[in-house]
């Protein structure tokens, strides 16, 4: 019973409270951060792509991951925006948190759980390229550095930063990587 009791405050503080540090709604994206993202996807891109022609291997399997989590993010970042609305429709019902509410938002709630998952499937699947391919933009970014000027060497700063970030999340999810859908949404059910 006290179990329980635990699960639907967990689930009211990050479905239901605004004001909760730990809401899923924080991390819903604007329009300017989502084409902000997209801007340096294509700036990553023009990276890879002058790296393919320099016949570094693997560029154009980093794009294409680069390119299915960016359209995964966008799709998530709808899914929250959804969720949102359809919470602000139940609290303007007058309703308290109830099984009924809970039972509305909840196959949401697993569909951005389970697409976020698949975001860092995805992303392992160019672990072992990315240190190669980071490698190669830093030393083309200092050689370019000395003689072009700074925008044709941020492409390259943006690939370095991205992949920074896929090796950080990489690390952060190394528990569930080899996981199966089923058995990462076990391991969500057991510690949620």
């Amino acid at each position: 019973m006290a179990k329980n009791t635990e699960k639907k405050v967990y689930y009211y503080k990050i479905l239901f409270d605004d004001s909760a540090k730990d809401n899923i709604y924080k991390a819903i994206r604007d329009e300017k951060a989502v084409k902000k993202e997209i801007c340096e996807y294509e700036m990553c891109r023009e990276a890879l792509e002058y790296l393919q022609k320099e016949n570094i291997e693997n560029t154009e399997i980093v794009n294409n991951i680069m390119k299915e989590t960016l359209e995964t993010r966008g799709k998530n970042n709808e899914n929250l925006i959804n969720l949102s609305k359809i919470v602000q429709e139940l609290r303007k019902s007058g309703k308290s948190f109830d099984e009924e509410q809970f039972n509305r938002v909840y196959p949401l709630y697993i569909e951005i759980l389970k697409l976020n998952f698949l975001s860092i499937k995805n992303i392992a699947q160019g672990v072992k390229y990315y240190d190669n391919i980071q490698k190669a933009a830093n030393k083309k970014r200092r050689s370019m550095a000395v003689r072009f000027n700074r925008k044709l060497v941020e492409p390259f700063d943006k690939l370095d930063y991205q992949l920074s970030y896929y090796k950080m999340l990489l690390r952060t999810y190394e528990s569930v990587i080899n996981m199966s859908m089923a058995q990462y949404m076990n391991f969500i059910e057991k510690k949620e």
